[in-house]
């Protein structure tokens, strides 16, 4: 028991473990987390007031003199007994005063954290019309079949019958020229710098700016010959252009005049397309032909008997039609899966964005526009029936797309989007207490010129300055405002500083309550005990010489 005493009052505490009293220690230790919070909450808070100050007073700053002199020119640039040179040079310092504002906005800071300039905008942009769904119906001015069209350098090229080329900055208003044959052009392909047209009799032109053509020639041999072939699709691989043509030879070239030849061993090729790694050609009775280098090719097997007519790689997959509405599709170009379609020819394919979209017709009406975001499951346009579509083309850049018919029209399909701005001030949390959800949320402010609508204020004249004296009105009236709401956090920070402050004393005395020993009470009970234990050795000492005592009587 001694020992229990001597440790209390060496300590000063009552509890020092959990035996002396397991639900006082619970009770105190839950205390002193509070005590410690609200100790780190007061310092919070007092870090929060500085940085409150420290915008309050670049709103200052920036309040008095910078904008009441704003105005102040402005008053004076009203008054007519000034020139239009005087008020040049009343211009000359308003804008130093305009960039001295935007300074300050840009410069105030606290740990790196900026006070003045907290305005965000964020745009949201939302698609209602998308690209392939709702299309538009534009006469080009031909009357004879358009087969090809391409989208370069901000226009659009479009070749067909008798050597006509159109041309069109916007899909609607369209020129035709003639590059001065009648040569049948089945189709152009670009490389973006370059045009590269092509088709019947082995007619090949190129262009750099789709308005002077230049027509090139081929080296003939034994094996074939320029006049008999047929030039039917084509493209671009980002090194060299690829065309097949109506013979089962493939073309290829990295300038577009000097070409090469390969064979496929197909009687006719229609469509060609590349995912980066192979190269794929479709053509007559469901042929199909692979190649890695675009020089060497490999038959492969597609299921289908039906002429081919088109393809493109899109979402992972080459995708290709033709005949009778078929669809075959495959993510390696060996393996071909067919599905068909409700038309009697699907005449050309495009991967446009989210969706990929063929286009065709149906000898006796019919759809003729069909749409898939996997390939698999398709869905048809109702608005366009009828129509003879022979080619399409996407146009990344507008988001749209436009397609061409045997009667010489030209449809249009373009994304729609709509997008609007979002004012997002940024804000601060100050955990002002010890425990969670104790935080005070305050925004900052945002008086840069342009947030102050004063940035472009001019006092040139005297109606604009008479504008400007509203306008600097607007903007003191917005600043004076801004001081007063930090004005409002200190005193709230202030007040809350204050409470933390109070309720720290009381907590640290209640804790002191459980806690700690009255040591007055402990020094009597540790006096008692000595008392007690010297009084025990007294008597023990008088008990011990009773017996020496007799024996000295009975010596």
């Amino acid at each position: 028991m001694k020992s229990s005493v001597s440790e209390k009052l060496s300590s000063g505490l009552r509890i020092n473990k959990a035996a002396d009293d397991s639900a006082g220690l619970a009770i105190s230790e839950k205390m002193r987390a509070q005590i410690r919070g609200l100790q780190q909450a007061q310092r919070n808070i007092q870090d929060s007031i500085s940085l409150i100050q420290t915008a309050e007073g670049g709103l200052a700053s920036i309040e008095n003199p910078p904008l009441q002199r704003l105005r102040e020119l402005a008053v004076q640039a009203a008054n007519d007994t000034l020139t239009d040179t005087d008020r040049n040079e009343l211009q000359k310092e308003a804008e130093q005063i305009k960039s001295n504002i935007n300074e300050i906005a840009n410069q105030t800071h606290f740990n790196g954290i900026s006070l003045l300039k907290g305005k965000s905008i964020i745009l949201h942009t939302e698609v209602i019309k998308e690209a392939g769904v709702q299309w538009e119906i534009f006469q080009s001015g031909s009357t004879e079949i358009i087969n090809g069209i391409q989208s370069f350098k901000g226009q659009y090229i479009a070749v067909g019958e008798n050597g006509n080329i159109l041309s069109s900055s916007d899909g609607e208003n369209w020129s035709i020229s003639n590059i001065g044959g009648n040569e049948n052009l089945y189709d152009v392909i670009t490389n973006g710098n370059q045009l590269v047209a092509f088709g019947d009799t082995g007619s090949l032109y190129t262009s750099n700016d789709g308005i002077s053509w230049n027509s090139q020639t081929f080296t003939t041999d034994g094996v074939w010959n320029q006049p008999q072939l047929q030039l039917l699709d084509g493209m671009w691989d980002g090194n060299q252009y690829i065309i097949s043509t109506g013979r089962g030879y493939m073309m290829s070239s990295n300038d577009g005049v000097n070409w090469l030849y390969s064979t496929t061993g197909s009687s006719q090729n229609y469509g060609v397309d590349f995912n980066g790694n192979t190269y794929v050609t479709v053509g007559n009775s469901g042929a199909i032909y692979t190649s890695n280098d675009g020089t060497t090719w490999t038959s492969q097997t597609s299921g289908t008997t039906d002429g081919l007519r088109s393809i493109t790689w899109h979402n992972n997959q080459f995708i290709a039609v033709g005949e009778s509405g078929t669809v075959v599709t495959s993510a390696d170009g060996t393996n071909w899966a067919q599905q068909s379609l409700d038309a009697d020819v699907l005449q050309s394919i495009v991967s446009a964005g989210e969706k990929v979209i063929s286009v065709g017709y149906n000898t006796v009406g019919g759809k003729s526009i069909f749409t898939s975001s996997d390939g698999q499951n398709w869905e048809t346009v109702e608005e366009i029936e009828g129509k003879r579509i022979l080619d399409i083309t996407y146009n990344s850049i507008n988001d749209e797309v436009l397609a061409v018919t045997y009667d010489g029209e030209v449809l249009r399909s373009k994304s729609l989007t709509q997008t609007s701005t979002q004012e997002n001030y940024q804000s601060l949390n100050f955990q002002i207490g010890s425990n969670a959800q104790q935080s005070l949320n305050i925004e900052l402010s945002d008086v840069r010129t342009s947030s102050l609508g004063i940035d472009h204020v001019d006092l040139s004249s005297r109606n604009s300055a008479e504008n400007a004296i509203t306008l600097l009105d607007k903007a003191l009236e917005t600043v004076s405002a801004e001081r007063s709401k930090f004005g409002a956090y200190q005193n709230r920070l202030e007040h809350a500083l204050n409470h933390s402050s109070n309720y720290e004393e009381n907590l640290i005395a209640s804790e002191s309550r459980i806690r700690d020993k009255d040591i007055a009470r402990q020094v009597m009970e540790s006096t008692k005990l000595d008392i007690l234990l010297q009084s025990s050795q007294a008597m023990l000492a008088q008990a011990n010489k009773q017996p020496e005592n007799i024996l000295q009587l009975l010596g």
